[in-house]
Order: structure tokens, then sequence, then C-alpha cells
């Protein structure tokens, strides 16, 4: 079976089962309607898959895969599969950091944040402009890792998987969350990053690992998870698919 369906398959599935199980345990009561939310946040997913999945990514995957030549490749597979991961773990740690500094960048990113409430759509919800720089970024972290087609797939599938996790409204018992914290992103940790307090909302950039927050010094946490207010700013009552579209050309407001 061709890697890139097996890949697809296993995001659509993580996706209905998040949402079907954060339907019947979520942490806490959402704030918006749950229709309204997901029409947006799909809206936006078909926007990206149809325009820069398939014009700019698939192109440009392939491009960097052909390019892709590091002496990493003289490792054993797993070892040089892990060293992937990682690779391009740290760089999109670094990547999401940058999309909250740069001011530019942090106009298009503001569209993910203006989520009221988060659930596992949210892990949909990007400006496409945002996912075309994202793509251009992680092209250039798959030519210096040399990945292979297979060693892509497999990041991609652990990377959403993760941010589907960490994204999601589930409620998990409080020691669960703990143990996961010392290796992953649980969703409590991600949830203080969608703050709407700008000190709490610079924090957390990890998706698979916590391992850079802890290094980088930008790791939070918040005892009253359930609490925290997510949204952005004076950006708390933009609401429809053609205004999260036009988002990025606002006025910037913090």
């Amino acid at each position: 079976m061709d890697a890139s369906l097996v890949r697809s398959a296993l995001l659509v599935l993580g996706l209905v089962i998040f949402a079907t199980v954060e339907s019947f345990r979520p942490y806490r009561v959402p704030h918006e309607p749950r229709l309204s939310r997901w029409v947006e946040n799909l809206f936006l997913t078909a926007v990206n898959v149809t325009l820069v999945a398939t014009l700019v990514g698939n192109p440009l995957m392939a491009g960097s895969l052909s390019l892709a030549s590091s002496p990493l490749r003289s490792l054993p597979p797993f070892l040089h599969g892990l060293a992937v991961i990682l690779i391009l773990d740290l760089g999109h740690y670094f990547w999401h950091m940058a999309t909250h500094r740069v001011p530019v960048l942090w106009r298009l990113h503001r569209v993910h944040h203006c989520d009221l409430d988060m659930d596992v759509s949210t892990y949909l919800r990007f400006h496409p402009f945002e996912l075309a720089l994202g793509l251009l970024v992680k092209a250039g972290l798959v030519i210096i890792s040399g990945a292979t087609f297979l060693q892509l797939v497999a990041f991609e599938v652990i990377f959403n998987l993760s941010s589907q996790f960490h994204h999601s409204s589930l409620a998990l018992p409080e020691p669960v969350e703990k143990a996961l914290l010392s290796v992953i992103i649980p969703p409590c940790m991600h949830r203080v990053h969608h703050s709407v307090i700008i000190k709490e909302r610079n924090s957390n950039y990890g998706t698979i690992l916590s391992l850079w927050d802890r290094l980088f010094g930008t790791f939070r946490l918040r005892d009253d998870v359930p609490s925290i207010r997510m949204g952005v700013g004076a950006l708390m009552n933009v609401r429809g698919p053609m205004e999260l579209l036009k988002l990025p050309f606002r006025p910037p407001v913090l």
C-alpha cells in the first residue's frame, strides 16, 4: 500500500478518534458552539489541502527529498530515522517560536490562536500563507537531515498525531499528564500556549518532545488549566472562514 495513503488514513483516523472521545470527556465546557468552530477549521483545511498541499507541498517535498544528502545517511537506518525525527522536531520548535516573535509571521499565526476554545479541530486551523512558508522550512530540514521518503512519512505521522493529541480537549487524569510531560507534550502543556496572556502564549513551542522547551527555557505550566482564557487580544470576536483568511491583513494587535 502507498505510504502516503497510509499516512493520510492514520491522520483522518486520529482526527475521528480524538473528536469522538473528547466529545464525551472534555476537560471543560466550551465557550463557543462546536459546530461553527468546526466549520471554520474544516474550511481552512479544505483550502490548505486543495491549494497549499497540492500546489506547493507535494512538489516541494519531492524536490527536497531528491536533494537530501547528509553524512547522517551513513548511520544505521534506525539511528538515522531517529536523527531525522529529532532534527525536524527541533526545527519546527524554532519555526513555531519565529511565528510568535517575528511580527509578519505572527500576523499569519494569530489565525491559529484566535480560536476561543481548543479541541482537535484547532490542529487544522492555519492560514494558507503560514502553511506554505512552513513547508519551505520543512524542505530545508529534509535536505539537512538527509531524510528518506519513508522517514519523512513516519515523522509526519508522529508529528501530526502528537499535534492532534495536545490540541484535543481530552480530560486526562493529572498523574497521566505529569507522566507524559517527562517525554512528550500532553494537552495541559499546550493549553497554556493558547492562553490570551502573552507571556504564557510565548511558551511551550514544542510539538513532539517537551525536551526543547525545557532545554531552551520556554517551558511553562499552570495548575488551573480549565480557567485559562484562550484567544488573541483584540481578536476575540473574529468569526467566519473569510474573516480568518483576511485576518493577516488587518491592523496588528497583541
